[in-house]
């Protein structure tokens, strides 16, 4: 019986071994599986690290880059305040020089605009007979400056609008008609001047040859005296 029951506990001896060694061998395996993953997931849990770390980097850098950005455009807005100011200083200047300019037109202008003035009353007044005539000269010719100053005034400056403009035209118009009434309300009393002055003409015409002819025969006296 004895010997049976050893006979029938072999075989399951060896059974048991061989579970069991499939059981270690199993368990090994899983181990040696558990090392490779968690190699796996330290090289992983490194490289992980390793990125981020690059990544940290490039934030870093990226954030030097912006704030030289910032800078640079913080230089540039400070560039382009000083040209628009300097732009709008130039604009001035030019404005100040523009103004000038067509003070100095307008002045010169008007000055000699006078100054013809003057010259034509100068001339004109000596043929003028009465003082009707010469208020008429004198409106007609000084008008024609002053419309002259202020068309200048007005095409240089835009200091009057097309409305004043013809206002001022109608004016200076209505006084160089009034100025030629004038001068031909003087004109009536003309031809009677003429008569006298053509009178005081001979007369001294008349008594320069008397002048002469006596100057004239002194010097033949004097040269038969001589002789």
């Amino acid at each position: 019986m004895t010997d049976e029951k050893n006979k029938l506990n072999k075989p399951l001896d060896g059974t048991l071994i061989g579970i069991i060694k499939s059981i270690v061998d199993s368990q090994q395996k899983i181990s040696t599986k558990i090392d490779d993953h968690n190699k796996e997931l330290e090289v992983l849990r490194m490289n992980d690290e390793k990125r981020r770390s690059e990544m940290k980097e490039q934030q870093e850098n990226i954030d030097k880059q912006q704030k030289k950005i910032e800078q640079q455009q913080s230089k540039i807005k400070g560039q382009q305040s000083k040209i628009d100011n300097q732009d709008s200083e130039i604009l001035k200047q030019k404005e100040d020089l523009r103004e000038q300019k067509s003070d100095l037109i307008q002045y010169f202008g008007l000055f000699v605009a006078i100054f013809t003035a003057i010259s034509i009353d100068i001339q004109l007044l000596r043929f003028a007979q009465n003082v009707w005539q010469i208020a008429g000269l004198v409106l007609m010719i000084n008008t024609a400056p002053l419309f002259f100053f202020f068309l200048i005034r007005w095409f240089y400056k835009n200091a009057f609008s097309w409305d004043d403009l013809f206002r001022f035209f109608i004016s200076f118009l209505t006084i160089f008609i009034a100025g030629m009434y004038l001068v031909n309300k003087g004109g009536d009393v003309k031809p009677q001047i003429v008569i006298e002055r053509i009178e005081s003409n001979k007369t001294e015409i008349i008594e320069s040859s008397k002048d002469n002819e006596i100057i004239e025969t002194k010097e033949i006296l004097n040269n038969n005296s001589i002789k």
